[in-house]
Order: structure tokens, then sequence, then C-alpha cells
């Protein structure tokens, strides 16, 4: 059986998946007035640069015995998923902003796409996560499917990890609609070492998470301290690229 909490937790968990989403394109909407094209856009990015390009150039990396034996685990197995995702992902936010939205680079802009992007992502990544866990707890207890390897791992999650999962991405909210300023700051600045930061701090966040799944950081709490860090740096950064892009513009 599957502890009630856990089944409480996780549809917490459902809904805040949910309902973030909406607040965040209500906020951007009707008090930052960003437009819908900035939003979608900031969608798609996010499907055809975080999910699919980037999983088929990792795919195509590990199709061979020798890559995933010396790359499949470990440290090095941290720095290629991360770097992988931080240059696929910036690039692909500094394409999308400079040709997609080339009629509205704003600060306005950057926080649609921002929202739009992070606004996806959670209903897909914490959203598709959370219902099939949930799916799997109720079914496991009404004993209508059997998986004891999926059994076994319900079982030994524990509510503060769904709470710190629902926590990491809201930490990620943050990032990406940070890191959206960043790129379009070196768009408006026409200097592209701002890139190269975006790149960085994207690096950077994904690492603590990496690291903690391929257990070489064994804390969950270091691990979201790190995160939380790294957001609250990006944030600060960003607050002032928002303020000369808002006083530019």
């Amino acid at each position: 059986m599957i502890a009630e909490s856990i089944v409480r937790i996780l549809t917490i968990s459902v809904y805040a998946a949910i309902v973030i989403p909406i607040i965040l394109i209500l906020v951007a909407k009707l008090k930052f007035k960003v437009s819908m094209k900035s939003l979608l856009f900031g969608m798609l990015a996010f499907l055809l640069f975080s999910q699919i390009l980037m999983n088929v150039i990792l795919t195509l990396f590990f199709s061979t015995e020798a890559t995933r034996s010396l790359f499949g685990e470990g440290i090095l197995y941290v720095l290629i998923i991360a770097i992988t995702g931080a240059v696929v992902v910036e690039i692909g936010r500094f394409l999308t902003l400079k040709y997609m939205l080339k009629k509205e680079r704003n600060e306005k802009a950057a926080l649609g796409f921002g929202v739009g992007f992070s606004s996806l992502e959670t209903v897909l990544v914490l959203g598709f996560t959370s219902v099939s866990m949930l799916t799997a707890a109720v079914m496991m207890n009404e004993g209508l499917f059997e998986d004891q390897a999926l059994a076994d791992q319900l079982m030994t999650v524990s509510t503060g990890f769904i709470v710190f999962g629902v926590l990491e991405q809201l930490f990620s909210i943050v990032v990406h609609i940070a890191l959206s300023l960043f790129i379009l700051y070196a768009i408006a600045s026409e200097n592209k070492k701002y890139v190269y930061y975006a790149i960085a701090f994207h690096i950077a966040f994904a690492v603590p998470g990496l690291l903690y799944q391929q257990e070489i950081i064994t804390s969950l709490v270091i691990s979201q301290l790190m995160m939380a860090v790294i957001a609250l740096c990006t944030c600060w950064l960003a607050k002032r690229y928002y303020q000369e892009l808002k006083t530019s513009g």
C-alpha cells in the first residue's frame, strides 16, 4: 500500500502543475501586458529545443556502447547533460527571440517568452511526473496495478521529496524567465557575452539536480539550496537587465 499522505501530496503536486502556469500567464498578461505571441513562442521553443532537439542530440550521443560506458554515469554524465541542455536551450532562446520576436525587442517580450517556456515546462515535466506517480499509487492501492519495482519506488518516496520537486520547478521558472532577459539583453546590446552568461548560469542551475540523481550529492536539501542560490543570483542580475531594457525601450 502507498501511504495516504503520499497520495495527498501527489494530488497537490498535480494541481500545482496546473495552477502555477495559469497564475503565471494571467500575471504576465494582466500586469505586465506581454503579448500572446511571446508566450506562444516561449512554449514552442520549449518543445522544439528542450524536448525534441536536445533529446535527439543526447540519444545520438549515447547510441554507441563506447559513449555509454565512458559518459553514462558519474560526473562526466552530469557535465554532458548540463552542457548540452544549456547550449541547445540558450541558443534556441537566442534564435527565437532574435528572429521570431524581432518586432518585440523589449522587456515584455523576454518576460512573455520566459513565462511561456516555463509554464509549458511545468505542465509537462512536473505535471506528467505527478500524474504518472499518482495514477500508479491509486491503482496499486486499489489492487488494479501490479508492478513491484514501481511499488518499491513509490514506497520509498517521501512527502519531502515531492515538495522539493515542486520547489525545484519554481526555481526553474525563475531561472528561465531570468535567462530570457539575459538573452534579450544580449540581442538589444549586440553583445554576445550575455549569451555565454546565460549558458553558464543554465549549466550551474542544472548541475546540483544531476549530481543528486547520480548520488554524487546525497543530500536533497543541499541540492535544492544550491539551486535556490543560483536562481536568486540569476534573478538579481536579470532584474538589472530588465530595468535597462525598460529604460531603453
